[in-house]
């Protein structure tokens, strides 16, 4: 009889163990503080919101326990209006038992869901008469817990504010020279966010008249310059859909 129950027994303790102490065989992925940027101005059609609040929902769902995020509106008054939505998650240490396991993930859980509703609500807002869009890389905060820093733009990318106005001033030809002396004025040069950015654009393809004076190319290679000023590297410019390598490391 001893023998009956002893086999059952002792499989609930051997995976209780592994519960505890298992998946050190896998190393886990370095965090990720996300920072989404989303534009809540005139400028984009439904369709383009549509769209882009897909996207959003998209990048959400891939984030993994451990990982932070911060959600900006892109309006007149980005450099001073509270975020969107702001939270962080812990990843339940090696060793841990399922109680520690679960209060990480019911965590993870409650910042996805908060995540995930910050933009519908958003969209409900006014919608603002023009873009500061440089001012929110001096709101980013380097994280040393998650070294790796995903920034992405939801955005026709069109900088409209006493720094410079994209969609009537023609920079073409001058571009670096524009986005340094942007950068200058704006107080980013030398940051060190070590970031990737990632632009999704307005989508002109369908049907949309270009709002700029500006070509696309002339757009991104201001901002590739702009944001390489602030220690980010610019990896996507696109209106497309996402690009696969957006998940995991930097």
């Amino acid at each position: 009889m001893v023998r009956d129950w002893f086999l059952p027994v002792s499989l609930l303790i051997t995976l209780a163990t592994v519960g505890c102490t298992g998946g050190a065989e896998q190393p886990p992925s370095v965090p990720t503080l996300w920072v989404h940027c989303f534009d809540l101005t005139r400028s984009p059609d439904e369709h383009d919101l549509q769209r882009w609040a897909d996207l959003y929902r998209q990048q959400v769902a891939s984030m993994q326990e451990g990982d932070a995020i911060v959600v900006f509106g892109l309006h007149e008054n980005t450099a001073t209006a509270a975020p969107l939505f702001e939270a962080q998650s812990r990843r339940a240490p090696s060793g841990a038992c399922a109680t520690e396991q679960l209060q990480a993930r019911r965590q993870f859980q409650e910042m996805i869901t908060g995540a995930q509703a910050a933009i519908p609500r958003a969209l409900q807002l006014p919608r603002a008469p023009r873009s500061h869009l440089v001012d929110v890389l001096n709101r980013i905060r380097p994280d040393p817990l998650r070294p790796h820093i995903k920034l992405l733009f939801y955005s026709d990318m069109l900088e409209e504010s006493p720094l410079i106005d994209l969609a009537r001033s023609d920079i073409r030809g001058r571009e670096i020279q524009a986005a340094r002396e942007v950068a200058r004025r704006a107080g980013i040069s030398g940051l060190e966010l070590r970031a990737r950015v990632f632009c999704f654009l307005d989508d002109i393809a369908g049907g949309q008249r270009p709002r700029s004076v500006n070509s696309r190319r002339s757009l991104e290679l201001f901002w590739h310059e702009l944001f390489a000023q602030a220690g980010a590297r610019l990896v996507w410019f696109e209106s497309r859909t996402l690009p696969a390598q957006i998940g995991g490391g930097s």
